[in-house]
This record gives C-alpha cells, structure tokens and sequence, in this order.
C-alpha cells in the first residue's frame, strides 16, 4: 500500500492521536475464493504473541487456565484455540454461558452444571469452559471448589478454563468472587490484550474479517477508503476484535457492490468517531470533500481542513495547535503561510493579502 503524507507522518504509521493522514485507499487484498481460516490467531504485535506464547506453553498440560480480557477479545476463540491444542482435542469441548445457567440448587443430581449428568461430567475427557465466570452463583462456586478440592482426578480428567471481563482480584474485594475457587482456576492466567493495545495488528485482522465477511455475506467491494481504513487505525474499540469485525460487516452491506467502504457505511450515532476524523467534510455519498482551490490535490485538501480547524480550536494559539497535531511548531508556521491562513470566520486571508 503506498504511504502518502500529510505533516510528515505517513498512513501506515498513523496512531490515535496524530494528524489525520490517510491513504487513497486500502485495496481488499484477500481474494474472494480464499479458504478463511477461523482456528489461527491473526496478528504479530508483541501483545498478542506474547498471548500466543502463554498459550502454546499451556496447552499440553490440563492445569485449569483463566483468560483475562474485555469482552470482544475473543476469551471464547482463544479457549476453543486452547483445547485443539491441547492433548485431547479429539476429546469434547463443553462451552458454559454462565450468565444463562439456570438457578439450581448447586450440587443436586439435576444441578445443570454440577449435577451427574451435568455440564461438567460431559466434558470429562476433554475441555470444560467456564465464560463469564462471575456469574456463577455463590453456591455453585463453592460447590465446585468444593469438588475441585476433594477430587483432584478431575483436573487430570477434564481441563477446566474459565473466563473473566474485569479483575479477580477486584471481583474478590468486592465479594462477586469466592477467593479459594480464584486460586483453583487461576493456576496459569492469560490475558488477552485489548484491540486498542494492538493496533499494528489492525490491517491483518481486516483484511482477515473482509474475507471472512464476504465468503458469508457473498458481497464484493473494493476495499477500505482511505478516510475508512485510518479511522479504524483510530478507533479505540470498547468492543474490540467483535466490534471491529461488526463495523466491516456493517460496511460490506451498506457500500455499493464493487464500491469502497466509506467511514459512514461503518459508523453510526452508537459509536464515537476518534476525534481526528470528524473534523473531514463528507458528502452523501460517504467521501472526503472535493479540494477547495483549482489544482489543489486532495490530501493538500485534507491538511488544511484539519490545520484550520485545529488552529480554530485552539483560538489560533500557534504553539498549542502543533502540540495537539504532534509536529513542530515551525511545520505548523511554513502551512499557514503555504495556505495562507488567517484568523476569521473563514480561517482563510482573502487572495492578495
């Protein structure tokens, strides 16, 4: 993809919070006849390797793991990832919503999860998955520390892996969390970093969701727009890898067929556009606004409309403006001369001034 700049800083090293910048375009690089690959982890930020590292080093032994993430980390993915590479993954993969059990009395034959033909006893053999552990309740987490610790043959048995949105060690103090079942499940923690903390990993994970959004959707476009491809290089992702796969799905059905996906075909009022983004000019039609002046290429267009409107912010305090666009104060000085800017309802000098 080639890197155009804008205030020196180019498309493919943009961060949140550095001047807008975006490519013309990021291409659909995944063909459409791809076989997608829904059991590899996509990514090679430190963050995720390192996540990938733990995991591997997990796998062959049946001591009980506990994923740590926000949701839409994909604690779910990385379990089932988890048990295939493990020592029984012929054996089952028994997958708990513990949110959705229903109230029982813990430890009775017809106790969903802990009864004799429970949850818990179908997955002897192979992988119990406990997500949204908190949710159990009280008398099930301490009936099932209560088996753990009498019956140490199930964690030979049947490899238990639990998952949690917020701190053990915070569910604890609170009182959610029972103290003796924590340290049962949580012999080999592993914590699934958020999108936000791995943004390098954001153009192999679209490229990865537009191949597999299209093989299901049975839709074509061109790719991202660039406007497109550097929001999401900025968005912080409360919902993380689900949410950015649910912003392409978006995309893909709202664009045109063969057209590119445009910031407004991904984004609604339900999300919060990185700030940088809202300051470009869209038409109807999702694209950036054509340049102002005769001969004026569109990512000159773009510079001004952003250091206009930074400079505006910041009541036309020079040196806070290059501070919040990260450059130099003498970049900022030789574009308001090359634009001519000056303060005023227009942000612009009149021509021969």
């Amino acid at each position: 993809m080639p890197e155009l700049e804008i205030f020196g800083l180019t498309a493919t090293a943009a961060k949140r919070g550095t001047p807008w910048n975006p490519a013309t375009a990021m291409p659909d690089i995944a063909p459409a006849d791809t076989s997608v690959q829904d059991d590899v982890i996509i990514g090679t930020s430190p963050a995720i390797q390192r996540t990938k590292r733990l995991l591997e080093k997990a796998a062959p032994f049946s001591e009980p793991v506990m994923l740590l993430g926000e949701s839409g980390t994909g604690k779910a993915f990385f379990a089932r990832h988890l048990h295939m590479l493990g020592a029984t993954p012929e054996g089952p993969f028994v997958a708990v919503n513990c949110a959705a059990l229903s109230p029982g009395s813990a430890g009775s034959e017809e106790d969903e999860l802990l009864g004799e033909e429970g949850l818990l006893a179908q997955a002897k053999g192979g992988t119990l998955f406990l997500n949204a552990l908190l949710s159990l309740s009280e008398g099930h987490q301490a009936r099932l520390a209560s088996l753990i610790t009498e019956d140490d043959r199930r964690l030979r048995e049947t490899r238990i892996i639990s998952a949690l949105g917020v701190s053990p060690v915070e569910a604890i103090r609170k009182g959610a969390f029972r103290s003796d079942l924590h340290t049962l499940l949580s012999v080999l923690p592993i914590e699934i970093p958020a999108l936000r903390d791995r943004r390098d990993d954001i153009p192999l994970l679209v490229s990865h969701f537009l191949a597999v959004h299209r093989k299901r959707l049975r839709r074509t476009v061109a790719g991202l727009s660039g406007a497109g491809f550097d929001a999401l290089l900025r968005y912080d992702y409360p919902g993380n890898v689900r949410e950015l796969s649910n912003l392409l799905r978006r995309g893909m059905i709202y664009a045109e067929p063969g057209a590119f996906i445009e910031i407004n075909h991904m984004f609604s009022a339900l999300e919060t556009l990185p700030e940088i983004a809202k300051t470009a000019k869209f038409h109807a039609g999702g694209a950036v606004s054509p340049p102002e002046e005769p001969g004026q290429s569109m990512m000159e267009s773009l510079e001004l409309e952003l250091l206009r409107t930074t400079l505006t912010e910041v009541g036309w305090n020079v040196s806070e403006a290059a501070r919040k666009l990260r450059v130099s104060r003498a970049k900022v000085d030789y574009r308001i001369k090359k634009f001519n800017l000056k303060p005023g309802p227009s942000g612009k000098a009149p021509r021969g001034s």
